[in-house]
């Protein structure tokens, strides 16, 4: 299924089912009368977060802390198979539960199992992520957790049936500053920090290196371009000729270092295009290697990186909390809320009347014209290049 067929499933048939199943669960609710106050020894937490490598890196922070409250606690994260690699290397997080959403069957037969495993660990508390999701309400839900924590906004009032703490998902707050507060609904009363951990394995370190040694690319200088945005909004992306041109600059300001076009298997079509652009006098340092590397090594090269230079997209706040310096485009997507915060992050964002629309409408109002990144010219990205080139050298970075 496609990312909008999921959408219109979960909007059609998964609401009408939540829908039912929050008047079922109001129903027990008051013939059972469970205890819903602040659990002070949970044997178990789930967090929950299905979509969104970014969103998942700042889950983090939530499941890190969660841990520092509850040290003896098990905790275990729930995500869809596509991000389950990446769950894995959060701190704090003991146990990855996974759903298969590439098929009806494996999500089917994995929802089964996943129903199972919830009855059987008993979690005391539940965190659920997702914001518009019905489906993802309906499993905290059918979880039986005692507490199920979660967010609403005025498009999804159905799930203060399914819940049993709703907090209000404000768009115009950061979203380290709401998955916090979804926190001290209940009871962490310690103050999250705001660059979220992840793993990097020496074995990943190692696969990078044989990568490179194969490529013949050892002991070069690597910057790393990513010009992908996931199936939400395809919108994120820049025009092609711009990273062409942009390309063409920079190879100038360091001429030992190769240039790496990160993307899926998927995308390597789509970023050749980007690369049959370039002047043939630097096709030579300019590499399309989507699909080669898995997270692992994924992870350990942007933690080598010189620099990152991205659009909105999990490989941007997977550079952020990996420490790198990185330039980041912004345009369907809002900054304040999600951009990482830091000298060494610089935000490039021109917004259009209607941006951001990302969080408020299912089709742009641009109808794909993204008019929000072609504002942003080459030139600008050149520019913030420059002002990172110029940090590093001033702080001997």
């Amino acid at each position: 299924m496609t990312y909008r067929q999921k959408i219109l499933l979960d909007r059609t048939v998964g609401f009408l089912s939540a829908i039912f199943l929050a008047a079922l669960a109001r129903l027990v609710g008051k013939v059972l009368k469970r205890n819903h106050g602040i659990a002070y020894n949970p044997q178990s937490i789930v967090v929950a977060k299905l979509v969104g490598l970014g969103s998942i890196v700042y889950a983090g922070l939530l499941c890190r802390h969660l841990k520092k409250q509850y040290p003896e606690t098990k905790l275990y994260f729930l995500t869809t198979k596509s991000c389950a690699a990446l769950a894995e290397r959060l701190y704090g997080v003991d146990e990855v539960l996974v759903v298969d959403d590439r098929g009806l069957f494996p999500m089917v037969s994995t929802n089964l199992r996943l129903l199972f495993r919830f009855w059987s660990i008993r979690p005391e508390l539940y965190f659920d992520l997702e914001v518009y999701s019905s489906y993802a309400s309906i499993l905290a839900n059918l979880s039986l957790a005692r507490n199920r924590y979660g967010f609403y906004r005025k498009s999804a009032q159905f799930k203060k049936g399914l819940l049993t703490h709703c907090v209000f998902f404000n768009t115009h707050r950061r979203i380290t500053e709401i998955y916090f507060e979804l926190g001290r609904a209940a009871g962490i009363d310690s103050e999250m920090e705001q660059t979220p951990p992840i793993r990097v394995f020496t074995e990943d370190f190692k696969h990078l290196d044989k990568y490179l040694k194969k490529q013949g690319w050892e002991g070069k200088t690597l910057w790393v371009i990513n010009p992908n945005a996931s199936e939400l909004s395809l919108e994120r992306r820049w025009p092609n000729e711009n990273w062409a041109s942009y390309l063409k600059e920079v190879s100038h300001l360091d001429p030992r270092a190769i240039f790496l076009l990160t993307g899926t298997r998927k995308e390597r079509e789509y970023v050749q295009g980007i690369h049959s652009l370039l002047p043939e006098g630097i096709k030579n340092r300019v590499f399309n290697i989507s699909g080669d590397l898995e997270l692992g090594p994924l992870l350990a090269l942007l933690k080598t990186a010189r620099l990152i230079v991205t659009v909105d997209s999990g490989i941007l706040h997977m550079a952020a909390a990996l420490g790198r310096p990185t330039i980041s485009l912004w345009g369907p997507g809002s900054p304040s809320h999600y951009a990482p915060v830091d000298k060494r992050h610089i935000v490039l964002y021109r917004p259009p009347y209607c941006s951001p629309c990302l969080y408020h409408a299912d089709i742009p109002p641009c109808g794909g014209d993204n008019r929000c990144l072609k504002n942003i010219s080459f030139e600008d990205v050149v520019s913030a290049t420059k002002q990172i080139m110029a940090w590093e050298e001033l702080n001997g970075k």
